[in-house]
């Protein structure tokens, strides 16, 4: 008791016990809590006893549904045998159909318990209802369709329809809709369509057989044609528009109308106009109109010639006759006519007398002003010959002493020019011949000059100004566009000019015209080496490299270059600035000469002609002129270098000038002659040569040796 102590569930029992070596069995006793009750029983209460553990004296029996639980009303015993401490009407019992309450539409099937689940399927039944339990008799119709009973009839379930109803004549049945309104003549029967009231006869028709009546009516059955609906024939009037029941056409319902060409006969001087016009009043102004032949042209005018048989091929006129055949015959005769009648005036009928003034010389001959109103239009009487028409004999080459440009103050050429510049001018270019009785021939004397043996001079081209331009060839013009050109091109030689506008022309001049910026040369005369010279602001360089930045001597291959503050200038107007000139010595007896000032550059190229020819804005050195005027140099080279000819390091783009002269360029007198001119010729020129060129040179014919407009701008700047 006091020296051994029992484990859980153990009490101590013989507690006066003693021993050396004590044991459980010798101190404690098991009690309830050791022992496990069967199914069915629960433990008792953690009593000790003294007693013998037993299931009779540690054990209770465990409750049963069977027998220890009672189902409420409307449940049957389940699981009789199940045992718990609590039970509960889930564990014990099972709902059955006495719980459940049958919908609407549903009769209790009979009181039955069923172990089986509680629904409405198992424990309910359908009541009969009218849609689906009775079936209505013919010509009746389903009604009351959710009405349910247990015993129908045809009065709950069914309805008359107008399938029993027999329609009067005259009438047709509705479509066999189920109605639940009164069955009557009114409700199931409709009017037959008769054509006097329920068909519309279209337009040109009248009504017929309105007492007619189909279920589909037609016009053949309700309705007759009329005259209202035939169109009379162009010549043909309306008769009056009353129905009619007989055949409907052209002599029934259309009377014929008055036509021009029949019933009106035109006075004199007047042509047959619309002769298949028809109209009740007929009068001249609708049936016919002047003609030519009434027609008196005033003095200097003939009468337009003919030439045409107005009556061959009249029938057909519109698709074979040919556009002057039409205006002509119209006009004249009034035959071939289409459209609007044709103006009779002096335009229409009448000529220009043709002069010498109109006249085109060939090649090699200049018109003769003398002759200008000549009406003897031939080539011996509007021309006179020049020296392009003249071929020097053996021993005698063309003259080239005088090169003169002809145009410079043509106007005054009587007291401005010199008699050789008179003489020279008459004889090459039929200009400044001192008066009509002048001889009308050119000879030897005129033309040639004798071969020496001292080689000619070498030929100059200048370029100055924006820029002006004086081809070797002695001819003249302006090239105004901005981009990259070809100045000569050959295939020893090559130079090129970049040409760009400069700020003062633009806000001063008004006009987007250029001015050379660079000039570069090449090609194989020097070993192919680049030297490019800038304008006054900019540098030279020798094959990309800076030389001469002040005044000095250099070589670049085989050029030599000086530059200096001599030379002659190439535009004199500049003499009142500091000199700074290129002077560049190439082989073969090419010199170049560029005159640097601040922002653009003037230039003299002198050589002689190429080996193989040669081209460019300069000209092609082959002593016509002709050929090298400004339409036909734009028209080679005022496209621009090829990129892949360029030789300058980069490339600007083209533009092609668009402003007219300004007046300090070109008087209003001349500026309208120009215009005239130069529409004519730039339309019919390819891209490259502008109006705006065209009449430069034009304005500028005459004006050599005038102060530039970059003369001027420097002047200006000067001055500020």
């Amino acid at each position: 008791g006091t020296d051994f102590t029992c484990p859980p569930h153990y009490e101590a029992y013989h507690s006066h016990f003693l021993a050396l070596h004590l044991t459980q069995e010798e101190c404690c006793r098991p009690t309830c809590a050791t022992y496990t009750c069967h199914h069915g029983y629960l433990p008792r209460a953690s009593e000790y006893s003294d007693t013998m553990v037993t299931l009779e004296t540690c054990c209770k029996k465990e409750p049963a549904c069977g027998t220890s639980f009672n189902c409420p009303d409307g449940y049957a015993p389940f699981h009789s045998h199940f045992m718990a401490a609590s039970l509960t009407i889930e564990e014990c019992c099972e709902s059955t159909c006495l719980t459940l309450t049958c919908p609407h539409g549903y009769l209790e099937r009979p009181s039955e318990f069923t172990s089986t689940v509680v629904s409405v399927e198992n424990c309910c039944k359908r009541e009969p209802a009218c849609g689906t339990d009775f079936t209505c008799p013919d010509g009746y119709a389903a009604y009351h369709s959710h009405f349910r009973a247990e015993l129908l009839n045809l009065e709950e379930c069914c309805e008359k329809t107008c399938a029993t109803y027999t329609c009067t004549h005259g009438y047709l049945e509705r479509g066999s809709a189920l109605s639940s309104t009164l069955v009557s003549l009114e409700t199931c029967c409709k009017k037959e369509p008769a054509c006097g009231t329920d068909f519309t006869c279209p337009e040109g028709y009248a009504a017929y057989h309105s007492h007619f009546r189909a279920e589909v009516l037609s016009v053949d059955e309700c309705c007759e044609k009329t005259c209202s609906m035939l169109t009379c024939p162009h010549g043909y009037l309306d008769r009056s528009s009353m129905a009619s029941s007989i055949t409907v056409d052209v002599d029934t319902c259309c009377k014929k109308e008055p036509r021009c060409g029949t019933s009106f006969t035109c006075p004199e001087g007047y042509a047959h106009y619309h002769s298949h016009f028809f109209a009740e009043v007929l009068t001249v102004d609708e049936c016919c109109w002047k003609t030519c032949e009434t027609f008196t042209c005033p003095n200097g005018d003939v009468k337009k010639p003919g030439n045409f048989d107005c009556n061959a091929g009249l029938a057909n006129f519109d698709a074979g006759w040919s556009q002057p055949k039409k205006e002509w015959c119209c006009a004249q005769e009034g035959k071939g006519c289409s459209g609007a009648r044709p103006v009779i005036d002096v335009n229409t009928c009448c000529d220009v007398l043709p002069t010498c003034a109109t006249f085109t010389c060939p090649t090699g001959f200049a018109a003769d002003s003398c002759k200008a109103d000549s009406t003897h239009l031939t080539e011996a009487n509007c021309c006179r010959p020049t020296c392009a028409s003249y071929t020097c004999p053996d021993g005698y080459a063309v003259d080239q002493t005088g090169n003169y440009d002809c145009y410079a103050g043509l106007s005054n050429f009587k007291f401005g020019w010199s008699q050789s510049k008179k003489e020279w001018c008459c004889a090459h270019e039929g200009k400044g011949c001192e008066s009509c009785e002048a001889t009308r021939s050119v000879g030897v004397n005129d033309c040639c000059a004798k071969v020496t043996t001292t080689p000619p001079p070498p030929l100059a081209c200048k370029l100055w100004g924006d820029p002006h331009i004086i081809t070797f060839d002695k001819s003249r013009l302006v090239f105004y566009s901005t981009g990259d050109f070809w100045i000569v091109k050959s295939a020893q030689l090559k130079i090129q000019g970049r040409f760009q506008c400069t700020d003062w022309t633009a806000a001063n001049d008004k006009t987007d015209y250029s001015s050379m910026t660079s000039i570069i040369i090449s090609g194989p005369i020097i070993g192919n080496s680049k030297i490019e010279v800038q304008d006054a602001a900019g540098k030279m360089l020798c094959d990309g490299n800076e030389i001469l930045p002040g005044f000095g001597s250099t070589y670049c291959s085989s050029a030599k270059i000086d530059y200096d503050g001599q030379g002659e200038l190439v535009d004199a107007a500049m003499s009142f600035l500091p000199h700074k000139v290129v002077h560049m010595t190439l082989p073969d007896g090419v010199t170049i000469q560029v005159n640097r000032w601040p922002n653009f550059m003037n230039a003299l190229i002198k050589m002689h002609p190429q080996e193989g020819g040669q081209d460019g804005v300069c000209g092609n050195l082959n002593g016509n002129a002709a050929d090298d005027t400004g339409i036909e140099l734009h028209k080679r080279y005022g496209h621009g270098v090829d990129r892949s000819e360029l030789l300058f390091s980069d490339s600007i783009p083209l533009h092609i000038p668009t402003a007219h002269p300004s007046p300090t360029r070109c008087s209003e007198e001349k500026h309208r002659r120009a215009e005239a001119i130069c529409k004519q010729e730039t339309e019919s020129a390819s891209v490259g040569w502008s109006l705006a060129e065209c009449m430069g040179d034009v304005c500028d014919a005459e004006k050599a040796g005038v102060a530039s407009v970059q003369a001027e701008e420097m002047r200006q700047q000067m001055a500020r």
